[in-house]
């Protein structure tokens, strides 16, 4: 044995000394990774020692040992047995007693202290439809998914025959952080490798966990100067030969006037109806020369608030969209465009009788002729010819067309299928009709001034054709917020969207606790591998250990019940909101399994493994008119005091890529198609859950705690003495296939046959003696 202190050769005790076991807990408790080992050694007080040790011995020596770092090693023929920092500890007549100590697990310790934030992923981007869109295919740090927010509020609502139009904005997604990103950038930004095949599955691939804006929201300033303000009454103008309406009070045509007219409490509108929330604090909204302004009353930071509700003239452009005021103009920049998404229904799949239907050509062009043909009892007709873009067709009573198809006549004259797009709708849909429109969109944050008012003039809005009419509702409202969530167009980075109050050795207990998780750091290498329980260890080729045992020591076995509770339940943290509601409704718990064990040696009494991050997640349909078939993440508590916050609870979802829509359905912002991103945390149509338990025909995360579970109800632990060599005993930290190490699978003899065990510790290692007691655990025969 040989003990060097900064590479020089120091005297070593005549008694044995112990070097400290090995715990398998820290491939299974991160925190006890961060947790080092220590070995204590009083080394003889000899003249060379004295020195090695800045002269301990004589208490006038200029420079103290332990103001200056230092290391040590401990080898046997060369075989490296422990190392670390070491420290002095006493000066006595017997020797100095040093301790050397090896540090816990670097990336361990560094993640416990550090947020999510901090990991600084490479990410820039605007937060506007661009970056939302790209953010669905271009494999992004960040996607932005659609959510809908737990509230009372109907999703549509009427005054005429056709559903409103809700149009998305960008506070109807939410960013979503890619989980393998976040995992690969902790451990890159601490100089380790990251080898796990489970992590590298498509599945992990497609995991991503909700991220977070800031949520600083000033309750004094908006107490102080704070507005919301509404319309009294309607308001109508026609467009512009550009298309456009403005909110200028001095423009003499295509102009509403003002935006809202007050903000005064308890103002009746032009119906005589309170107009509810009405607020201006600080008399900060006014109307100045006709214009309404804002000016607070210091200095500030703040965004605005536009909540639109419409009526739009439209002409049908095709089967998927109609125009009109589609885009909106709020100032500083922000114009945002989205899509009237055409909710007349072509009835070309499925005619009906005694039925008055309307042909429209699309793209038709002037000099065209058309016809339609069908077929009726077997037999092909053709209706009348027409030369325009739309044509009556009437089906008689007891007679089902079927097959309809329309004819073009071409230059030489022959009857050919037209190519381009046509729908039959119903008799009574014209070329022209109105739209109702609702929309809120936030304005990026700008500095105001409380010397210099800010107009809201210059607001616009265009995208409908000349002389189209639009209509401001009653509802319309405006307010500022005071708050640091990113509006329209800002620049986001990485820090902006993953404001999680998490820190990264957090962020790996929730998911390890998802997917029993085992972790093995090999420090020399600077690699970490991460795999589930069931194919954590290396056991292929079992390491054979049975000549290993020593049978003459003592052999002690226990059963691995006896310290386990038997119940241990798998749950996230409690749901509120949706998930909430249909825990109630249906006397369940989403998300969470709780395992009995059928052994009567465990202890009474529920053991909780509850999610340190995640809360279980709900989906729903219904909430777009145009895409009633879309299934988007419920988040959220409406019951709760501020809402938005509740938006910051921290989710994880499966990213499943773009979903198409059914026939008839389409998505509207920020484009237009019958795709839209899809994510889920429990799908139950196609049996696939992230619940612990099994629900609905899907496989629960169970499946990855099973084993593990069944080998402690059933199986024993059993302690006995190894005769190990030194450097078979410095093995055990290595990480390979065919190298004895804490991932190996062992094959030991008992006495009374032999075992197949996984190793969970050892006590102090004796070089001299060349023994070591361990303790296996066994493990079920494959």
């Amino acid at each position: 044995m040989e003990l060097k202190i900064d590479s020089r050769l120091c005297a070593v005790p005549d008694s044995e000394m112990r070097l400290p076991g090995l715990d398998a807990a820290r491939t299974r408790d991160l925190n006890a990774m961060r947790e080092g080992r220590t070995l204590r050694i009083r080394i003889p007080a000899t003249p060379s020692s004295n020195a090695l040790l800045g002269f301990a011995s004589d208490p006038h020596a200029l420079q103290k040992f332990n103001l200056s770092p230092h290391t040590a090693e401990v080898t046997d023929h060369g075989t490296p047995l422990f190392r670390g920092s070491v420290r002095l500890l006493e000066v006595s007549p017997e020797g100095f007693l040093v301790e050397i100590r090896e540090g816990g697990i670097d990336w361990a310790k560094r993640a416990a202290t550090a947020d999510l934030a901090a990991l600084d992923v490479s990410y820039f981007a605007l937060l506007d439809a661009t970056t939302i869109m790209e953010s669905w295919e271009e494999k992004l740090p960040v996607v932005f998914l659609p959510i809908h927010r737990d509230d009372y509020l109907p999703q549509n609502s009427s005054s005429d025959f056709m559903p409103m139009i809700r149009a998305l904005s960008i506070d109807d997604y939410h960013p979503f952080l890619h989980l393998r990103t976040l995992i690969d950038t902790l451990f890159k930004k601490t100089g380790y490798a990251l080898k796990s095949k489970f992590m590298d599955s498509a599945f992990f691939r497609s995991l991503y966990i909700s991220g977070a804006y800031r949520t600083r929201h000033s309750r004094n300033a908006d107490n102080r100067m704070g507005f919301l303000a509404g319309r009294i009454s309607e308001a109508t103008a026609q467009a512009d030969s550009e298309g456009r309406v403005y909110t200028d009070v001095y423009r003499p045509f295509s102009t509403i006037g003002n935006f809202v007219e007050t903000a005064t409490p308890r103002q009746l509108n032009d119906e005589g109806k309170e107009i509810p929330d009405l607020k201006n604090n600080g008399n900060c909204f006014k109307i100045i020369d006709g214009q309404i302004a804002y000016q607070p009353l210091v200095d500030t930071v703040a965004q605005f608030e536009f909540y639109l509700k419409y009526y739009t003239g439209h002409r049908i452009v095709d089967r998927e969209h109609l125009a009109g005021f589609d885009t909106i103009f709020t100032g500083r920049g922000v114009k945002v465009r989205f899509t009237i998404p055409n909710r007349y229904i072509d009835h070309r799949a499925k005619l009906t009788d005694n039925h008055l239907y309307q042909i429209f050509v699309f793209n038709h062009r002037e000099g065209n002729t058309y016809r339609l043909s069908y077929t009726l009892n077997g037999q092909s007709y053709t209706d009348e010819e027409f030369t325009t873009r739309t044509h009556p067709f009437g089906t008689l009573r007891n007679e089902i067309p079927t097959d309809p198809q329309l004819l073009l006549l071409n230059a030489q004259g022959n009857w050919v299928p037209y190519l381009e797009d046509w729908a039959l709708y119903d008799g009574f849909v014209e070329e022209r009709g109105e739209t109702l429109v609702e929309f809120r969109i936030r304005s990026d944050s700008q500095q105001l001034s409380a010397d210099k008012p800010y107009f809201f003039n210059r607001m616009f809005f265009e995208g409908a054709d000349p002389d189209t009419k639009l209509t401001l509702t009653r509802d319309c409202t405006l307010k500022v917020l005071f708050t640091d969530i990113p509006g329209y167009g800002q620049e986001i980075r990485f820090r902006d969207v993953a404001q999680i109050d998490s820190t990264q050795l957090s962020l790996l207990e929730s998911v390890a606790q998802m997917f029993n998780l085992r972790f093995y750091t090999q420090d020399e290498a600077r690699t970490v591998y991460i795999e589930p329980y069931d194919d954590f260890y290396l056991h292929k080729e079992p390491i054979d250990w049975r000549d290993k045992v020593v049978l003459t020591e003592p052999i002690r076995r226990e059963d691995r019940s006896s310290e386990e509770q038997e119940y241990q339940q798998f749950e996230y943290r409690p749901g509120r909101g949706a998930v909430a509601r249909f825990n109630l409704k249906e006397d369940t718990t989403l998300g969470r399994w709780r395992y009995h064990s059928p052994s009567y040696a465990s202890l009474m009494g529920t053991h909780k493994h509850p999610n340190p991050l995640f809360e279980a997640t709900l989906s729903s349909k219904g909430h777009f008119w145009n895409a009633r078939s879309a299934s988007v993440l419920e988040i959220g508590d409406r019951d709760a005091f501020d809402n938005e916050e509740e938006t910051r609870s921290s989710r994880i979802v499966v990213y499943d890529g773009m979903k198409e829509l059914p026939e008839g359905e389409q998505w509207n912002y920020p484009t237009l198609g019958r795709k839209y991103p899809y994510a889920w945390f429990h799908d139950a149509e196609q049996h696939r859950t992230l619940c612990f338990e099994d629900r609905d025909g899907a496989r629960g995360l169970n499946r990855y705690h099973q084993r593990a579970l069944d080998e402690r109800s059933h199986l024993e632990r059993i302690t006995l003495t190894l005769r190990l060599s030194p450097a078979e005993f410095a093995q055990l930290k290595t990480d390979h296939d065919q190298i004895p190490n804490l991932r190996s699978v062992f094959l030991v003899a008992t006495g009374n046959g032999t075992i197949r065990a996984t190793l969970r510790k050892t006590e102090a290692y004796a070089p001299q003696s060349r023994t070591v007691v361990a303790t296996f655990d066994r493990i079920a025969q494959d």
